[in-house]
């Protein structure tokens, strides 16, 4: 027996390391840490050393593919950042973070980035370990009432980045399935314990940076931020992730706090339909009477909803792979991380208003996202509530929420190099306009076939936009490009374009520079291929080669010496115009408007402005719209106009999802 325990003892390290592996790779095991190969350390200190992370991160790299989804790391992150021991640290991290969330422990700003960002790459798996083993919904619930008993009203919102973090996470766990399941008295309470940043969301962070900027970054000359009320700005953090250090800004709270109660509120509604109003439009008619029908009543009220994603499948637990782990997979096809891409790349590149974007930034704005059909609600509070917080901001926040049905047509427009796009609109202050939506406030639209034409009075200049097409691909996006037009619209498609953060930080390279009158803003970069890794040269000269693991020893760590490139194919885009209207059927129940709009291109931030169409509608008032498109909706906050723009004023949030185009003569 000493004999064979000694051979046992005696067995080299890759066949440890095949033991403990296979000790976790099963169906049983998937969810939760590795127990087994804790106890399996138990047998001697010989095996203990043997199986520690310190020793031997390849096999905990194999549990972090095992365990956790791979597919979004790879397609985000260079090869320095998923070495071995990248993995294995990031795996450990994990770890650590479910054990506290399942003992219902607290956590800190680190726990709350590492659930974050695992739910930015969930495919399955994430959400399986996160919502099935570690019980994060439950959590996140007793974590929110804990924080509404113990800080109180006052308090709510102080710890900025925590706070962001806590509800962009209850919203990245909102699922269709889990609201319907979700007791209502949670529900109800969730709603009421996020009411808060809703009615007064001008103390709470909405967007990357000031809504009163169409171009960012700012130069270096430029100290300070003008008024505005957009909210306070997103401080940098610097976040362990896959064993480095990485600078991020902290999400919005406001957005994740609007679909969040929103989601809930359209489920356990109890708006009831007017019995004297019309049945129909034909009755209506028939009658003379104006404004809502019961049948639009039921439509915007019942039959609209805010698009939530399904639950995540159920994951693929597979082991035949993992002798390879040099081999990352290739995915065909859309995955359901995907979804998530344009909000990391603004996590990752929209940190600092001052500074050039990370190399690590790809697409922050799908091109024709805003083009087609849009159905949602407006939020506000009482007339007289909202007063008061305007006089008083720091008022007790009392009263209910009020929907209202917002429905748009929209298309979108697109400038391309070399042509100049349309001047940006300045206030009296000689800032940027944001009350016109960025737009000279004189600018005169004039629809053609296939595109628009923007004339600005102040420079006498005409400038075309061509209109994207949101067909199925099977008709070019731009059909009214003309035969030189398309080709170098064409050449833009197959231009690749790449560099080092070294490149990208001094603004030599053209399409990284954001002076859209010049210089080309990648609006959709990055999209067609991951960012690569490239060593800086040595003095010695020395290049030699890299691989993505090591068996105990990264190739790749360094960042003084290893440095992230960025390569994509350019879209030839230098500005992005929005024009549209309500529908006529729609107009004839909640009033006629016609919208024109702008996108920035630092974070993909809309701004639409909303005016009535006919001067009797005037008492319906002007309004701007600013908000970000997450997955199919598009989410943020309205004003009136009639306030400057670094004061209080009337003003909610707001949602709308893409829905089947409504014929806008119906």
């Amino acid at each position: 027996m000493a004999n064979s325990a000694s051979l046992l003892q005696d067995l080299p390290l890759d066949i440890w390391e095949r033991i403990a592996f296979y000790t976790v790779a099963s169906q049983e095991s998937f969810l939760g840490p590795p127990v087994s190969v804790q106890r399996l350390s138990l047998v001697s200190r010989r095996i203990k050393d043997l199986l520690c992370v310190e020793n031997n991160s390849r096999l905990y790299a194999r549990i972090f593919r095992f365990k956790f989804d791979d597919v979004a790391p790879a397609r985000r992150l260079t090869d320095r950042w998923l070495t071995t021991r990248c993995l294995a640290n990031e795996a450990i991290r994990r770890f650590s973070a479910m054990r506290k969330i399942r003992a219902s422990l607290p956590v800190g700003e680190e726990d709350l980035w590492t659930v974050h960002l695992m739910l930015s790459e969930n495919d399955g798996k994430n959400e399986a370990q996160l919502c099935g083993w570690a019980r994060l919904r439950q959590y996140l619930a007793a974590l929110i009432a804990f924080r509404t008993q113990q800080s109180g009203d006052s308090a709510w919102g102080k710890l900025v980045v925590h706070d962001s973090l806590l509800i962009s996470i209850l919203w990245m766990t909102t699922t269709a399935a889990s609201v319907g399941s979700e007791p209502p008295a949670i529900s109800q309470f969730l709603q009421k314990a996020l009411h808060r940043f809703i009615m007064t969301a001008f103390k709470y962070p909405s967007f990357y940076g000031p809504d009163c900027y169409s171009d960012l970054p700012m130069c270096t000359s430029v100290q300070t931020v003008a008024p505005h009320c957009s909210g306070p700005s997103l401080r940098p953090c610097d976040v362990h992730y896959y064993g480095h250090v990485i600078r991020l800004s902290a999400p919005p709270l406001v957005p994740a706090a609007v679909i969040s109660v929103l989601a809930r509120l359209e489920r356990h509604q109890t708006v009831s339909i007017p019995t004297h109003l019309p049945r129909d439009r034909a009755t209506a008619n028939a009658l003379g009477v104006t404004g809502a029908t019961q049948e639009d009543v039921e439509e915007a009220y019942f039959r609209t909803r805010i698009h939530l994603p399904p639950s995540s499948p159920s994951p693929v637990i597979d082991t035949c792979f993992m002798d390879d782990i040099e081999t990352f997979p290739e995915v065909e096809g859309a995955s359901r991380s995907m979804i998530y891409d344009i909000d990391w790349s603004r996590l990752v590149s929209c940190h600092d208003l001052w500074s050039e974007p990370s190399p690590l930034r790809t697409s922050v704005y799908k091109l024709g996202s805003l083009s087609g059909s849009w159905a949602g609600r407006y939020l506000s509070a009482q007339f007289e509530t909202q007063v008061n917080l305007m006089s008083n901001p720091d008022a007790e926040v009392s009263g209910p929420l009020l929907p209202r049905p917002l429905f748009w047509e929209l298309r979108e427009h697109h400038c391309f190099l070399p042509d100049e796009p349309l001047s940006k609109g300045r206030d009296s202050a000689g800032g940027d306009d944001l009350l016109s939506a960025w737009l000279p406030r004189r600018a005169m639209f004039m629809p053609v076939q296939d595109a628009i034409l923007v004339h600005d009075p102040a420079t006498g200049k005409t400038t075309r936009y061509e209109t994207h097409n949101p067909g199925d691909g099977s008709i070019p996006p731009y059909t009214g490009l003309g035969y030189e037009k398309y080709q170098r619209f064409q050449q833009f498609q197959r231009e690749w374009r790449s560099g080092t953060d070294t490149e990208m930080s001094d603004g030599s390279d053209d399409h990284h520079s954001w002076d859209s009158a010049e210089r080309e803003p990648d609006y959709e970069a990055g999209s067609s291929l991951p960012p690569s890794t490239s060593m800086d040269l040595r003095e010695d000269g020395d290049t030699h080669g890299h691989s993505r693991v090591d068996t105990s020893e990264s190739a790749i760590d360094d960042d003084d010496e290893w440095a992230d490139t960025v390569s994509y194919c350019t879209s030839g885009v230098c500005d992005i115009l929005v024009t549209g209207e309500t529908s006529q059927r729609h107009g004839d129940a909640w009033g006629h408007f016609t919208i024109v709009g702008r996108v920035r291109a630092w974070d993909g931030l809309i701004v639409l402005l909303r005016k009535p169409t006919h001067p009797l509608q005037a008492h319906l008032g002007q309004w701007v719209f600013r908000g970000y498109i997450h997955d199919k909706n598009l989410v943020g906050r309205w004003r009136e106009i009639s306030t400057p723009v670094g004061m209080l004023g009337f003003e909610g949030c707001f949602v709308v999802s893409k829905v089947p185009f409504v014929n806008s003569e119906a």
